[in-house]
């Protein structure tokens, strides 16, 4: 939008949804966009915060590393992200193991002499 708009664009705030000035949009209109479009594509009315959820529930179901989940969020902290997501990696245990023994049996060939 900033190449876009070159001198027009005014504002440094760095948003999702900004005008074309750069700047702010009424939240009101977002939100009304947004459940528009859910209504039309017939999915389950929900709100912003409930797609950062998703999305980070997604991310991490994904295998996607913590530290990539906490930067996406914003969060300083990366007890934050486990303190709200921590329980979603619940079989990361497991998955490393599993990813370890596969990636070990495509190699065990080449370490036997």
């Amino acid at each position: 939008m900033k190449r876009r708009f070159g001198e027009h664009y005014q504002h440094e705030f760095d948003l999702v949804f900004a005008k074309r000035d750069g700047g702010f949009h009424n939240p009101s209109n977002i939100r009304r966009q947004l459940y528009k479009l859910m209504e039309k594509a017939k999915v389950r009315r929900i709100t912003f915060h409930d797609l950062r959820h998703t999305h980070s529930s997604m991310l991490i179901r994904s295998g996607a590393n913590p530290r990539i989940v906490q930067k996406r969020l914003g969060h300083e902290d990366i007890q934050t992200t486990f303190r709200y997501y921590g329980h979603l990696w619940v079989n990361a245990d497991k998955e490393a193991i599993d990813s370890l023994e596969l990636e070990m049996e495509k190699h065990k060939n080449k370490f036997i002499p």
